[in-house]
């Protein structure tokens, strides 16, 4: 899937660097995260792993679908 350049896409592709990420932040477990465009979840599934409670946001339509099939066991339904 391509970035949306209106929506200042930019995806990160890394699990490295999303693992760099939620090392620095020193998470602590069951912490509450709000993820602002999570995009494809790279970041999202490092978060869940460290134990976060993650909220995401996620603005392009496009992504949803990806995003529920990928996060299906860990999206709570309100």
């Amino acid at each position: 899937m391509r970035a949306k350049k209106t929506l200042g896409q930019n995806f990160l592709n890394s699990k490295a660097v999303a693992r760099d990420i939620v090392r620095a932040a020193e998470l602590t477990h069951r912490e509450t995260i709000l993820e602002i465009g999570p995009g494809k979840g790279f970041l999202t599934a490092e978060l869940l792993e460290s134990g976060a409670l993650v909220v995401a946001v996620e603005k392009d339509d496009r992504m949803i679908p990806l995003l529920h099939e990928k996060f299906s066991a860990e999206i709570l339904s309100l």
